[in-house]
């Protein structure tokens, strides 16, 4: 059985899969870190989502995340 963890959005990597409220599977297949001072975190997935947050936003941010280890 595969067993999700909550992650704060700063923490996804690539190879992570969000499980949605819906229940549906976003891989990560992207994390960028951007603008001044790396003020920013774009994470983009395998099915087109693409959430932008600041670092302050993406520390309160959580997901349900099933990570490659746990998969």
């Amino acid at each position: 059985m595969n067993k999700a963890t909550l992650k704060q959005a700063n923490q996804l990597v690539a190879g992570d899969v969000i499980i949605a409220p819906d229940n549906s599977q976003h891989v990560v297949t992207e994390v960028v870190v951007h603008g001044l001072g790396a003020a920013w975190l774009t994470i983009h997935t395998d099915t087109g989502l693409k959430l932008d947050k600041t670092q302050d936003a993406a520390k309160l941010d959580t997901y349900d995340v099933l990570s490659p280890a746990n998969r």
